[in-house]
């Protein structure tokens, strides 16, 4: 029996050498579920402990008491504060209705047929293929997000050509399949030095931005 893949698209703007994210792209209901179980179970619960754990009993002479809220840090936190301003009554009902409307909605998207793409949090993407576009596509037998490699001056690979047998004078610069290039737009460098400069600002303000 094959093992089931999960697929992994990398989304970047269009045209571009940001690397961009990574998002989770669906291939059936279970894919949606175990997102939702796995990613958005997590975040929820973590907004829960911070809402719950975190809050504290202020009492002050002369004033009445009140429970001190910390402010919430995750994006599902926010979305049932926003609901809550809008909606008064019970907060954990609130919550409870802010998560049946986000699990619902991505449910509907996916059974209309909408090419939806799960972030590593609640986000759930429609691509706006007129900005940005698909750079890779992973397939992996875990259910893991991939994550960003971080490029560093060992991973550059230097070169001269040999022209008709006689090295060249200029020198090159590639990192995994891409071509160095400086502040300048330049590709090329009379010396290796100037090649070793040209590497540590790609690495550091593209490759790994």
């Amino acid at each position: 029996m094959e093992a089931k893949k999960y697929r992994f698209v990398r989304i970047h703007s269009k045209g571009s050498d940001e690397y961009g994210t990574w998002y989770f792209k669906p291939q059936s209901i279970d894919d949606v579920n175990l997102h939702w179980k796995v990613i958005c179970g997590a975040e929820i619960k973590a907004h829960v402990n911070e809402r719950f754990e975190k809050s504290v009993l202020v009492e002050r002479e002369g004033e009445e008491p009140y429970i001190s809220v910390p402010h919430p840090t995750t994006q599902f936190g926010m979305a049932v504060e926003s609901y809550m301003q809008v909606c008064n009554g019970i907060y954990a009902l609130g919550m409870l209705e802010v998560e049946n409307i986000a699990y619902q909605s991505r449910i509907d998207s996916f059974k209309k047929g909408e090419d939806i793409y799960l972030a590593n949090g609640m986000t759930v993407y429609m691509l706006d293929d007129r900005f940005f576009e698909i750079a890779e596509t992973i397939e992996k037998e875990t259910f893991a997000y991939p994550t960003k490699k971080v490029w560093e001056l060992d991973d550059v690979r230097y070169m001269q050509w040999n022209m008709l047998g006689n090295k060249g004078t200029h020198w090159y610069a590639k990192v995994g399949n891409r071509d160095v290039v400086d502040s300048d737009g330049n590709m090329k460098w009379n010396t290796r030095a100037k090649a070793e400069d040209a590497a540590r600002y790609f690495l550091s303000e593209i490759l790994n931005k």
